[in-house]
């Protein structure tokens, strides 16, 4: 999932992890993009508190140029 553009949809988040947890796999989050995601974006961030809050693994991932 991308943590800026497109955006974040909790919708499509949820639907991944009532899945995963359906055929009782560990899920884990990743996000790539993470270093366009600004301070400014509080949404976002709240919702992967959530989230994390909830005991899921997240995984931030960001282009790094060799």
């Amino acid at each position: 999932m991308s943590a800026t553009k497109p955006k974040l949809s909790s919708l499509l988040i949820d639907s991944y992890l009532a899945a995963a947890e359906k055929l009782s796999i560990q899920p884990i989050l990743i996000f790539n993009k993470a270093d366009l995601l600004t301070p400014a974006e509080k949404t976002t961030q709240a919702l992967l508190d959530i989230y994390k809050n909830l005991g899921y693994v997240i995984i931030f991932s960001k282009n790094i140029e060799l």
